[in-house]
């Protein structure tokens, strides 16, 4: 295939039963909206083939080619990297910190509550 104008050719992200843990129906995927490019038009300057982005739901067109749909430039809405999980798994660690503090000034608060009763 060969896009044209300002089209994006992507090829949809596989399925997953389990995320973070929990297992999802099979009806939970009825909008994808994450996948990698394979093709983009001349005009397309803000993804290249390869490229892993979020589109806008409902945006998308079916293609000849099964779980690949084409949508317009301005349907993107992301440029994902790579690396995500590793980020979330970073956020998590800061998450995790931040509630381990708040826990921690939780406890010394009423610390100073019981020393002033």
């Amino acid at each position: 295939m060969k896009a044209v104008m300002d089209r994006v050719f992507i090829k949809l992200d596989d399925k997953e039963n389990i995320k973070g843990g929990i297992l999802l129906p099979e009806d939970a995927y009825d909008v994808q909206t994450l996948g990698r490019v394979v093709a983009t038009g001349p005009e397309v300057s803000a993804v290249k083939v390869g490229d892993k982005v979020m589109f806008h739901a409902f945006d998308e067109l079916p293609t000849i080619e099964k779980n690949v749909v084409v949508v317009r430039q301005n349907s993107l809405l992301a440029v994902l990297e790579d690396d995500m999980e590793t980020k979330d798994e970073k956020t998590r660690d800061i998450k995790g910190s931040a509630a381990q503090n708040d826990c921690e000034n939780r406890s010394q608060r009423a610390d100073l509550r019981n020393a002033f009763k």
